[in-house]
């Protein structure tokens, strides 16, 4: 006897028997099953509903709910009335945007909403890293992007260390220095071949400096 097979897409398994009497018996004990020949096995098996029968799992529609976001051209009036921005359309539906209060005198256009948008972003962030756009912004009485509190700038770095020992460099003398005949066969350039310590470090600036270690 083989114990339950599992569920299939129509029908049930409840077991595969050897004698048709256990197969009896197992049908006896499960209601709505009848028994099967296969292959000299008798199975034991119920004929399972259609699928809209079956109990559906009900999902939380808040928490599973589509956030949907709000249209773009009410999104393009609020920007335009935070910042004192002048947002209007032509007659050909294009989008003209104006910042009189930071001296634009003649209108930006736009095709869509969306570039519209895009376009007095570029503008007002423009400003806002800007120092004379921030001044003047101060003085209009426009409000520009708030800084970000959690951003924070990397700790200014002392000097790092690049290489902590080398043992010659290669390097090529410019125009001025004393010249011989050795020299320009080399095209100027010279190796050094340092016996003690002498590393390469970055300094804060961005220039790189050997140090001797002594």
């Amino acid at each position: 006897m083989k114990r339950n097979a599992g569920r299939g897409l129509m029908f049930t398994f409840h077991g595969r028997f050897k004698h048709k009497a256990d197969a009896v018996r197992r049908e006896q004990e499960t209601p709505g099953s009848f028994i099967r020949e296969k292959n000299g096995y008798y199975l034991v098996m119920t004929r399972r509903g259609p699928a809209g029968a079956n109990p559906r799992r009900m999902r939380n529609k808040t928490q599973h709910a589509r956030r949907r976001n709000p249209p773009i051209e009410k999104t393009v009036r609020e920007f335009a009335l935070k910042h004192q921005i002048n947002v209007t359309r032509d007659h050909n539906g294009r989008y003209a945007i104006q910042w009189r209060a930071m001296g634009d005198e003649f209108p930006q256009y736009f095709e869509t909403a969306r570039g519209a948008l895009a376009g007095m972003r570029r503008r007002v962030a423009f400003y806002a890293n800007t120092h004379r756009g921030r001044a003047h912004a101060q003085k209009m009485g426009v409000t520009l992007y708030p800084k970000n509190p959690r951003r924070r700038r990397n700790p200014a770095m002392g000097r790092r260390e690049i290489y902590s020992r080398v043992g010659s460099i290669t390097a090529q003398k410019g125009p001025g220095h004393a010249c011989d005949a050795k020299c320009k066969r080399a095209q100027h350039w010279y190796e050094h071949k340092f016996k003690k310590g002498v590393g390469v470090y970055k300094e804060p600036n961005g220039d790189v400096r050997l140090h001797y270690h002594g």
